[in-house]
């Protein structure tokens, strides 16, 4: 996350609207949790890769071969095909931070 704040206070001086496209990697300790906030915060919008389980199969990490079984942590997917969320703690985090903003997270 650290980086992620250095990242976006170099590109301020641009004076653009900011888009982070490429932020989700629970692996990686990069997450709704950790990153929602920053991103309020410095007004910069966010885009998910992946929200139910399935056809894209985002739950799994970059290079995982073919065939591997479902991931202990998800990489992206937000949700169960049955609609149970993945981290339930998560999406109280989404439902603050949507309840602050004007923005839409998905």
């Amino acid at each position: 996350m650290e980086e992620t704040s250095k990242i976006i206070e170099s590109l301020k001086s641009s004076r653009r609207p900011m888009i982070c496209t490429e932020y989700m990697a629970r692996t990686a300790n990069s997450n709704f949790i950790t990153h929602v906030p920053l991103f309020y915060q410095k007004d910069v919008g966010c885009i998910n890769w992946g929200l139910v389980s399935g056809k894209t199969q985002t739950i799994y990490p970059w290079g995982s071969p073919e065939g591997s079984p479902p991931p202990k942590v998800w990489f992206h997917d937000v949700f169960y095909p049955n609609g149970t969320a993945f981290d339930a703690k998560e999406i109280e985090v989404i439902k603050e931070y949507a309840k602050r903003s004007e923005l839409i997270f998905f």
